[in-house]
């Protein structure tokens, strides 16, 4: 198969603005008398209040705010749009400036319309809010819901929802309303902002694959189903069951990943203890947390990651409930898996998977152990980092500060990826190069401590994708 993401793969970010001012060029801001050309905040408010402006989709100018050493208040001056990032080095460089950014267009964290959304602390917990801003689902992407058929017409699910398949019988599933496949179709994909009760992990398309006629099944059913979900795109295939240990299932899953490029989601299992299971290459296993990131589940090797689970509020068959389980832990990691596919439609199944590696949580002993896996899931920055594979994400705010050495030269930390210090004697794209400094980080920021040398005039901070 291959990877469409590299081990390191450049992020790129661009920082967009408007303005109506002429345009300073890169040349002209190494001008004496430049903050004599700036504009008061306040004044650049006022203007905006009283013009009519149409703003473009790409702005042509940004707004660059520069706080010149001697100057009180903050100025803004105003350069290309193609310009921006080379433009913070050059004003951050000079000895007058203490700060350079560009002026961005900020966005309120999502909150959706779903009234009963405050009873889901699951979402907080996790950073569903933040991720939503990088996309809320596509229904491109599919998640069954391996089990007895969930509510179809469910005002919060039938949206998502489309027919689906009984392997038991073959034959199509138009309906059903049974209240564990609810619950766990809700936890992954209950329409967000809709107005209407909760919201799942992301609006994708819910597709319910019976594979039982009661409380039980065999897993030559649960091969099946999983067997029909490649056959048919699926990419997320729920399984709220005991099982992950299954070598027949690895198999499945194994086809899953080759034919669709998917992903088998399995609960860890409810319970008290060590299981000794086998941890199955192909299978990801979910123990539960509870609001205080606990461990509410067994244990044991087959555990890949952690997730909400206990107490949880979520769709039932005949409308909303709190329920308790691995089974609900499962299809919230579905969930998160099948909306970042949805963020970034070219992501491998391999790299979703070392996304949430690098992006969880970890609560147990450093880096994988029995109880929690890999950590517990964390959609914030699992979000981000799969839209920085897609190139819709930003490194944040690069700064720039004199030190009695030389130049500290910082920006924001992500986890997932590696950072690098890159340098130049002009700003032409083709002669930046990787300086020579450790790396150094708070767990907020990373920066490096450079001496300004004659082969570097100009400094930046490049991140570069890294799931190893």
């Amino acid at each position: 198969m291959n990877r469409w993401i590299c081990q390191f793969m450049p992020v790129l970010f661009a920082l967009m603005a408007w303005a109506d001012a002429e345009a300073l060029r890169l040349s002209e801001l190494g001008r004496p008398d430049l903050a004599e050309l700036g504009t008061e905040l306040s004044e650049l408010r006022r203007a905006r209040r009283t013009a009519v402006r149409a703003r473009a989709e790409v702005a042509e100018t940004t707004e660059m705010l520069v706080k010149f050493r001697a100057r009180e208040r903050v100025l803004s001056l105003t350069v290309d749009a193609g310009a921006a990032a080379q433009a913070v080095e050059v004003l951050s460089a000079r000895n007058d400036v203490e700060f350079a950014e560009a002026n961005r267009r900020l966005q309120r964290q999502l909150v959706p319309s779903d009234p009963l959304y405050a009873n889901q602390w699951h979402h907080a917990t996790i950073g569903s809010s933040p991720a939503w801003e990088w996309g809320t689902g596509s229904a491109d992407v599919k998640i069954a819901i391996v089990d007895l058929p969930f509510n179809l017409d469910h005002p919060d699910l039938a949206a998502n929802a489309v027919r689906g398949w009984d392997v038991v019988n073959e034959a199509p599933v138009y309906e059903g309303n049974d209240d564990h496949a609810s619950m766990s179709a809700g936890m992954a994909a209950a329409v967000v902002g809709n107005g209407t009760g909760i919201a799942g992990a992301g609006n994708c398309t819910l597709v319910p694959v019976k594979n039982t006629s009661g409380l039980t099944s065999d897993i030559v059913d649960m091969d099946a189903a999983i067997r029909w979900c490649a056959d048919n795109g699926i990419r997320v295939v729920n399984l709220s069951w005991d099982g992950a240990y299954s070598d027949v299932l690895n198999l499945a899953a194994q086809y899953l990943r080759e034919t669709a490029d998917g992903v088998v989601v399995m609960a860890g299992v409810n319970g008290v203890g060590l299981l000794d299971y086998t941890n199955q290459p192909y299978i990801i296993a979910v123990s539960m947390t509870d609001g205080d990131d606990r461990l509410q589940s067994h244990y044991g090797p087959h555990i890949d990651f952690s997730a909400p689970g206990y107490q949880v509020y979520s769709t039932t068959a005949a409308g909303y409930g709190t329920g308790s389980g691995t089974s609900y832990a499962a299809p919230l990691v579905s969930g998160v898996l099948a909306t970042l596919f949805s963020i970034s439609p070219a992501l491998a199944a391999d790299d979703a998977i070392a996304i949430l590696k690098a992006t969880a949580t970890d609560l147990g002993a450093p880096g994988w152990d029995p109880q929690f896996g890999w950590g517990r899931i964390e959609f914030g920055h699992a979000a981000w980092l799969a839209a920085a594979a897609g190139g819709g994400a930003n490194l944040g705010r690069q700064a720039f500060e004199p030190t009695d050495s030389g130049l500290w030269v910082s920006a924001e930390f992500h986890p997932g990826l590696a950072y690098v210090l890159m340098g130049a004697t002009n700003l032409n794209p083709s002669v930046w190069s990787a300086v020579a400094s450790p790396v150094q980080t708070n767990g907020a920021t990373v920066g490096f401590s450079v001496e300004p040398a004659a082969d570097a005039a100009f400094y930046k901070v490049v991140g570069e994708l890294d799931f190893q």
